[in-house]
């Protein structure tokens, strides 16, 4: 803060000056509230997969410019529902117990 007007920081190596942030006290709607738990899952999915070895390898293939690590890249693969396109019917096999 500089003198309670502006915010100086530094994000992705650049330095950005803001206007002050404002707080609000208002509470968060359902749905934020289900967001954030969503969140909070996917979060702890992230770190669970970095931990693992293999897991980070294979998501460190997904770093972008926008993804800049292994850990953004499981979070939001956590968050975003897979896209099916089609399904073969001929390459599935029947499992019997």
């Amino acid at each position: 803060m500089l003198g309670g007007i502006v915010s100086i920081r530094k994000v992705g190596g650049r330095v950005v000056v803001t206007n002050r942030p404002k707080r609000k006290l208002n509470k968060p709607t359902d749905k934020q509230e289900a967001f954030q738990e969503k969140f909070q899952d996917a979060v702890q999915y992230a770190s669970r997969q970095i931990a693992r070895a293999d897991s980070k390898a294979l998501y460190a293939t997904g770093i972008t410019t926008r993804k800049r690590s292994a850990y953004v890249v499981a979070v939001s693969d956590y968050l975003s529902a897979p896209n099916v396109r089609s399904i073969d019917p001929g390459s599935l096999r029947q499992v019997r117990d």
